[in-house]
């Protein structure tokens, strides 16, 4: 409608939509039965369904002789209004700045292909007005440029779209009044600066998930959180850290997975502290583990007639070049069990109470005392010798 007409020439100049011509071709069709129910935009030049009224006699010369011009260039086909560098969106970003270092990549670098290639002209994909989605009282999502908004459809850095969190899951977007930049702890999305999930952080404005070993437990965060001691977070976005499993341990912060107790340790619910497990536990003497990650050790005196009489030992040797069998935590072979101090192996491979006469230090080390005789390797018998002890000087 031409305002100035009603209004007078306060209003500089006006849109003018005069369908009459394109009724009259629509009617003729339907007459002649060829109609096909198509929409129609003719656009600019092709025919008189737009134009500008009049100019207000406020409007200087050389305004009207600019809009003049433009208006020529539209009806010639040479569409120059989406090439200008720096051209913003309906929020406010620029979407062809030449001095980027890819043009558009604000706010995705995929928009990038929109513009025409060797130019900052937005092509044709972009420059689109028609309404996305239509409800009861009209049009629902309505932007200037289609593609200069983030979309809850897939993208190439949402593949798998956008959570609009709506009940009826429909992605309802409109002009939204966002800031020049959101708040710290919040990102941009299509229902505007929303503060990062549980998981997640907010970095210039993007969420980004936490990485494994890190957590946010909290909304609007700005880092991530490692897990402590004794935890570990083995997924992306984790919102908690977990505590270290049966035969397992985490000794530094971050960890993605617990590390399996070595050998000669173990852990175990029984034993673990409500904190997590930061060391494991050593085999106590007379036990041994014969792998990584477990959860008990096992007794040397397992399945033996005198079980107690069983320990763990190992070789020391001491100053004076002399070896000493020690008793023994945290074995990690079978090998290193043997008979306990006052004990000695007989003949079935039980340990068993050393006799009179002898000192039995462990590990098979067997002293006969001075007055004593026992046959070579066979320390279970035992002869005292009477009248002249010395003819028995004892030994090992």
């Amino acid at each position: 409608t031409d305002m100035l007409l009603t209004v007078g020439d306060s209003v500089l100049t006006s849109p003018v939509l005069s369908w009459a011509e394109d009724y009259a071709t629509f009617v003729q069709e339907v007459i002649d039965g060829t109609f096909d129910g198509r929409s129609l935009w003719n656009g600019v030049g092709v025919s008189e369904t737009w134009r500008l009224s009049d100019f207000s006699p406020k409007v200087p010369a050389e305004a009207r002789g600019h809009v003049e011009r433009e208006d020529a260039k539209l009806r010639a086909g040479r569409d120059e209004i989406f090439c200008k560098p720096g051209l913003l969106d309906n929020q406010g970003r620029a979407r062809n700045d030449p001095s980027m270092p890819t043009p558009a990549v604000n706010p995705v670098p995929w928009e990038a292909d929109h513009l025409v290639p060797g130019t900052t002209c937005l092509s044709s994909s972009v420059i689109n007005q028609m309404c996305q989605e239509y409800g009861d009282s009209g049009c629902v999502d309505h932007w200037l440029l289609a593609g200069v908004h983030d979309s809850c459809a897939p993208t190439p850095l949402k593949p798998d779209g956008i959570p609009t969190g709506l009940e009826d899951g429909r992605c309802l977007l409109g002009v939204l009044e966002v800031p020049p930049e959101c708040p710290s702890g919040e990102h941009l999305t299509i229902l505007g600066c929303q503060p990062a999930r549980p998981g997640f952080i907010a970095v210039s404005e993007v969420e980004i998930p936490c990485p494994v070993g890190y957590v946010t437990e909290l909304p609007g965060q700005t880092s991530c959180t490692p897990c402590h001691l004794g935890r570990f977070a083995g997924a992306l976005n984790s919102t908690s850290c977990d505590l270290c499993t049966e035969g397992s341990y985490s000794d530094q912060a971050g960890l993605s997975a617990c590390k399996a107790c070595p050998g000669g340790r173990y852990s175990s619910a029984e034993n673990a502290p409500a904190d997590g497990v930061i060391e494991c536990t050593l085999c106590e003497v007379g036990r041994y583990t014969d792998g990584e990650g477990q959860t008990s050790c096992v007794s040397c005196g397992d399945g033996k007639a005198n079980p107690e009489k069983w320990s763990t030992f190992q070789l020391v040797t001491l100053d004076e070049d002399e070896d000493v069998w020690v008793p023994l935590m945290g074995s990690r072979d079978i090998r290193d069990c043997g008979c306990a101090e006052g004990s000695r192996l007989d003949h079935s491979g039980q340990c068993v109470a050393c006799g009179e006469g002898t000192v039995c230090a462990g590990m098979g080390r067997v002293e006969v005392l001075q007055g004593y005789f026992a046959p070579l390797g066979d320390e279970g018998f035992i002869f005292h010798c009477y009248d002249e002890p010395l003819r028995c000087p004892g030994g090992l």
